[in-house]
């Protein structure tokens, strides 16, 4: 079973280039998963409204999927999109509207109603160009939104992306960490067993008292709370530095002292033999 995808955006309205049908014809006969990836953008490469858009977004990615199926009934695919908006003051592709989640939204009943894997969602994105108060709220609106469509995954999510994906921002990367683990704990929902309704330990504990120094509280506190690193949470006088000095602060000393796990000497031999005898000699 192969342990990566291939895949391949078509250029809307309706074109696959080349490139990306050459990709499909390698990869679908070698029974490798390929991503079929539509970006139309309403009222510039698709029609203004979101239903129509929706319909150039499908007919592009049905089509690859049915020139992998005649190569090869039965090939393993997977959909997805980014498709959204254009701004026509500006023609730029809004990242961080609401069209964009709603079109996530729309591909989910999709891939429901065709039975195709939802592997590539787009959410947690801004048009913002700085770590600021748009970035917040834009990137907060589409990934939960995204996440709550069922996609499997969601492209970027946690990549401190900034200005429409132009910009990378390392002290971003850890605030879109902190959302992604919030919009998780609301994914998982509520926990429903005997152990979590507690009833004998609330007969127990009984009317005006309190919870605070139980073993159920220590047991459970941990996985039933998200527990922020960044957010303020405090009470009294509001701290001097905020949300982003904290994390700034963070991936400065993250850059500073971290040692990554380095692949040993003679793992890194073996991958670089059999990279070469996948592509054939060196050219250098």
């Amino acid at each position: 079973e192969p342990v990566f995808s291939m895949g391949g955006c078509p250029t809307s309205p309706l074109v696959y280039t080349d490139d990306v049908c050459i990709k499909l014809l390698k990869a679908v006969p070698r029974g490798i998963p390929f991503l079929i990836v539509s970006g139309a953008m309403a009222g510039g490469t698709s029609p203004a409204t979101l239903a129509g858009t929706l319909l150039v977004q499908n007919a592009e990615v049905l089509a690859g999927v049915t020139l992998a199926q005649l190569v090869r009934p039965g090939a393993p695919l997977i959909y997805g999109t980014f498709s959204g908006a254009m701004d026509m003051r500006t023609g730029g592709f809004v990242m961080g509207g609401a069209e964009l989640a709603l079109m996530q939204a729309a591909t989910a009943q999709l891939c429901e109603l065709y039975g195709i894997p939802f592997g590539y969602g787009s959410g947690g994105w801004t048009d913002a160009r700085e770590p600021q108060e748009q970035a917040g709220f834009e990137k907060g609106c589409t990934l939960l939104a995204t996440a709550l469509s069922g996609v499997e995954v969601i492209h970027s999510a946690i990549g401190g992306m900034l200005g429409g994906a132009e910009i990378a921002d390392y002290a971003q990367m850890l605030v879109d960490d902190e959302l992604c683990n919030m919009v998780n704990r609301y994914l998982r929902g509520i926990d429903l067993r005997e152990e979590t309704l507690a009833f004998d330990l609330i007969r127990e504990v009984g009317p005006g008292g309190q919870f605070l120094d139980t073993g159920h509280t220590a047991r459970f506190f941990r996985q039933e709370h998200f527990l922020p690193r960044f957010l303020e949470r405090v009470t009294g006088e509001a701290r001097i530095d905020g949300l982003l000095q904290r994390a700034q602060a963070q991936a400065q000393k993250i850059l500073a002292t971290h040692e990554p796990n380095r692949l040993s000497e003679a793992a890194c031999e073996e991958i670089d033999e059999r990279v070469r005898r996948a592509v054939g000699p060196s050219r250098e």
